[in-house]
């Protein structure tokens, strides 16, 4: 593949497309030019319709005036162009278009207009919806994270470039000039550092302007770093500016005096007197813990109780050393009240190991 197909390959992206267009109807425009040059060099008959013509609509009938030879080497070179649009696009166009369409690029009963058309309809951006649509594409990229700033603004200016492209198309004028890009990429900046600098008047106030401001004043920083340097914006926040836990959330009031608060396991029900405890030191929890009864708070059923204990013990008492039969599991399936089973006595020994550790400090 010569550089000049290369050039020419399409990548199938709606937003390349209009890029992509222009590039293609340049390559026609500069073998058109070639075609005549060579043919008054050779002193020889050139094609009477330019390449780019065959775009846009079926060449008219040659005239009835020429004689037959003329009119047999005029068919021959309009021939040669269309087959050679034909092959041009054949080559540019991606591979996993062109094996989805229902019709053949090479088929004379499809003109290159019609394929033109199609491309168009499939790639392009002309109608005003599709305006519209980069509108709402520029407007989201405008207040978006970037890494680089000059990166962000030369995106900026492509999305300008393909709504005026379309626009021209759909209402005969752009609708997006230069200075509103770079008037609003400025509004988003802090202005303390270059607002001296910009001067609002037609020939000062362009984008190539506005992009070298930005970039000599922020280099290569990213929104975050560029925000930050704006009053109040990425400063360090220690952890007082933020409220952490219930009291500090106003989703609980502080005691008066500065005291602790209610025991998580019974909320002060069992207080003795006015003397408030914390959740290891509850008597009620070592009294549930003590008969096997254990839970998390006083408002939750126990997993477990003294006539549980007592049998998981006596079972154990009953089993003398040396005659006990290991079962090997079937491997079966195991039922939703197994599994419950199994939570529960899971539970019920973290609960135990808990007690067993307060015991071990003496807070039992």
């Amino acid at each position: 593949m010569n550089s000049d197909i290369q050039r020419l390959v399409f990548s199938g992206k709606r937003e390349d497309f209009q890029t992509w267009m222009d590039a293609f109807r340049g390559e026609l425009q500069k073998r058109w030019l070639k075609a005549r040059i060579d043919a008054q060099n050779a002193k020889r008959a050139v094609c009477d319709v330019s390449y780019e013509s065959w775009l846009t609509g079926v060449p008219d009938a040659l005239p009835d005036t020429l004689t037959q030879e003329s009119l047999q080497e005029a068919t021959l070179l309009r021939d040669l162009q269309n087959v050679e649009i034909r092959s041009l696009l054949s080559k540019s166009l991606p591979k996993s278009y062109l094996n989805q369409l229902n019709v053949s690029l090479i088929d004379p009963a499809v003109t290159v207009t019609e394929i033109w058309r199609m491309l168009e309809r499939d790639f392009g951006e002309s109608s005003a919806t599709g305006v519209i649509g980069l509108l709402t594409k520029f407007v989201g990229t405008l207040t978006s994270d970037y890494r680089h700033v000059g990166d962000h603004f030369k995106a900026m200016s492509a999305l300008r470039n393909r709504i005026n492209a379309q626009s021209v198309k759909c209402f005969g004028e752009p609708i997006v000039s230069e200075q509103l890009v770079g008037a609003l990429f400025l509004s988003l900046l802090p202005q303390q550092y270059f607002g001296s600098s910009v001067k609002f008047t037609k020939d000062s106030f362009t984008m190539d302007k506005v992009f070298q401001l930005v970039v000599n004043t922020f280099g290569s920083k990213s929104k975050r770093d560029i925000l930050s340097m704006s009053t109040g914006f990425g400063k360090s926040l220690n952890k007082y500016e933020f409220p952490v836990g219930q009291i500090l959330a106003n989703e609980r009031k502080r005691k008066p005096d500065g005291g602790q608060n209610e025991c998580f396991y019974c909320n002060g029900k069992y207080n003795e007197g006015a003397k408030v405890h914390i959740k290891k030191d509850c008597p009620k929890r070592k009294e549930d813990f003590a008969k096997g009864y254990y839970r998390t708070s006083i408002f939750k059923a126990a997993k477990s109780g003294p006539a549980k204990v007592a049998a998981v013990r006596a079972t154990r008492s009953e089993v003398a050393v040396g005659q006990v039969e290991v079962a090997t599991p079937s491997g079966g399936d195991r039922t939703a009240t197994d599994m419950e089973e199994a939570a529960a006595s899971l539970d019920d020994l973290t609960m135990q190991l808990e007690y067993a550790d307060d015991c071990r400090h003496g807070q039992c």
